[in-house]
């Protein structure tokens, strides 16, 4: 069904952009891992390719920089602060170059603006739209729920209050991995809610978050080293996010 739905709607740079960042979260982790030069360098050219394809991969390293210096040590945190220099002095040099092509240095500002939250994003006088509520509605409602259906989204929540619930301290490296890509891609929805509502296929930058949470519930599930109350639990919590949907 999210295929059928998917290959409706022409999206030309959705897919590189998510498989960029797909590539650059990839990277990151091998990085942390082994501490690689060869890992670090791909995560180097991937958010050169994703900045240079959409603005998604513009939020990508900023994210896991923040997550980074959340999680890391102080001593790895410069070549992750070095990178996201690098991406910001990239869109600031692509925004001067569009701007002078087109004789119009808000051209890019604008558009972030007609995404987000304005129908005539002319300077300066802007016309503001903000029925965020029916936006919102419209992309939980109608494009989310029908992407995912209501058995993938109720085993995405419930493993995710699942894994909350577990602490910090004995959070594991898949539950982070999953919260991260979900926030990655609620960030873009969230930055551009507007053209998300109007454009369903904005919504598929949640399939790896929504699909990895599914799938690590199945595997809580069937796996026999998990306790019994834990499974309990996520029975529990699935049939209570099941009755939220219709």
């Amino acid at each position: 069904m999210a295929a059928y739905y998917l290959g409706s709607f022409p999206d030309v740079q959705g897919p590189h952009v998510l498989f960029f960042m797909l590539l650059n979260v990839f990277f990151y982790f091998r990085w942390i891992e082994s501490s690689k030069r060869f890992y670090f360098i791909g995560l180097a050219l991937g958010t050169l390719c994703g900045i240079l394809s959409d603005w998604p991969g513009l939020y990508t390293p900023l994210v896991l920089v923040a997550y980074h210096g959340l999680t890391q040590s102080r001593d790895s945190f410069p070549p992750m602060a070095a990178i996201s220099v690098a991406s910001i002095i990239l869109v600031l040099a692509l925004i001067c170059y569009l701007g002078w092509l087109v004789y119009d240095p808000w051209i890019l500002f604008k558009a972030f603006l007609l995404s987000s939250i304005a129908s005539k994003p002319e300077l300066p006088n802007i016309d503001f739209l903000a029925p965020v509520l029916g936006w919102v509605t419209t992309i939980l409602g109608n494009h989310i729920l029908y992407l995912y259906t209501p058995i993938i989204l109720s085993l995405a929540i419930s493993y995710l209050f699942a894994g909350r619930s577990r602490g910090r301290s004995r959070c594991p490296s898949e539950f982070q991995l999953m919260l991260l890509l979900i926030i990655l891609g609620a960030l873009h929805i969230g930055l551009g809610l507007r053209a998300a509502a109007i454009h369903g296929y904005w919504s598929m930058y949640l399939a790896p978050g929504l699909i990895l949470a599914a799938a690590l519930w199945l595997h809580d599930l069937t796996d026999p080293k998990t306790r019994r109350w834990t499974k309990a639990r996520l029975i529990s919590l699935l049939s209570s996010s099941t009755i939220g949907f219709p």
